[in-house]
C-alpha cells in the first residue's frame, strides 16, 4: 500500500491500492512484465481466480471484475509491464468442454478477446 501514489487507480471505492501499489514497486525495481491466470480452478495452482460471476456459472460472466482487471492491465502498460497472460494451466486444459473447443470454451476466450485483445501488442 505505500507504493500507491495519489492518481493512482482504484476501484468501487478505494479498493485496489495494495494490488497497484505492488504494481509500482515492481516496476520502480526493474521488473518489465507480470504474468496473471485468468482462470485456475480445477487444479490449477491457486484455484482462487475466475472471470464468471461464480466457480460453477461458466456462462455469466462478472463485468465488475473484468473491469477492475482492465483497470490493472491500463496501469501495468503505463508502467511499461507486459502484460503476460497465460489463459488456463495444465491441470485445468480438460475443464471447460472436455479439453475441446466446444461452447463453453469459445465463450471463454472470446470473452477474453473482446475485452483485452486490445491490451496485445
Amino acid at each position: 500500500m505505500q507504493d500507491w501514489r495519489p492518481g493512482d487507480p482504484v476501484w468501487r471505492g478505494e479498493r485496489g491500492k495494495g494490488f497497484i501499489g505492488a504494481l509500482n514497486y515492481l516496476a520502480s525495481k526493474g521488473m518489465n512484465s507480470v504474468y496473471f491466470i485468468p482462470y485456475n480452478l480445477d487444479g490449477g495452482d491457486g484455484k482462487d481466480t475466475w472471470p464468471w460471476i461464480d466457480p460453477a456459472s461458466r456462462t455469466r460472466f462478472d463485468v465488475s471484475k473484468l473491469a477492475q482487471w482492465q483497470i490493472v492491465l491500463d496501469h501495468m502498460d503505463r508502467l511499461g509491464l507486459m502484460a503476460h497472460i497465460i489463459t488456463q494451466e495444465t491441470e485445468n486444459d480438460q475443464a471447460l468442454d472436455g479439453g475441446d473447443l466446444g461452447p463453453t470454451r469459445r465463450l471463454y476466450y472470446r470473452e477474453l478477446i473482446a475485452r483485452f485483445g486490445h491490451n496485445v501488442r
